[in-house]
């Protein structure tokens, strides 16, 4: 499963809407939906996000490493500001 499909199961197994989501990222809800059909990439603040959101860790979403970018970026928890 790739990250478009772990976006998309993730959006559905919580009972949200694409429109939720997109306005959780400040985007519109097409955006979101280029996203998990993969037609755009998603910037790595709105992996962050939403890894935030669902309570998980970045790696789950993206299926890549994550510990680099923390190391190299360790102040980017004050800048985002997530609710549910």
């Amino acid at each position: 499963m790739d990250y478009k499909e772990r976006i998309r199961a993730l959006r559905e197994d919580n009972d949200y809407t694409q429109s939720r989501i997109a306005g959780l990222l400040n985007i519109g809800q097409n955006t979101y939906a280029d996203y998990e059909l993969g037609k755009t990439r998603i910037p790595v603040d709105s992996l962050i996000k939403l890894a935030q959101f669902y309570d998980g860790i970045i790696s789950l979403i993206s299926a890549r490493p994550f510990t680099n970018f923390l190391k190299k970026n360790s102040n980017w928890q004050q800048s985002i500001n997530v609710k549910k």
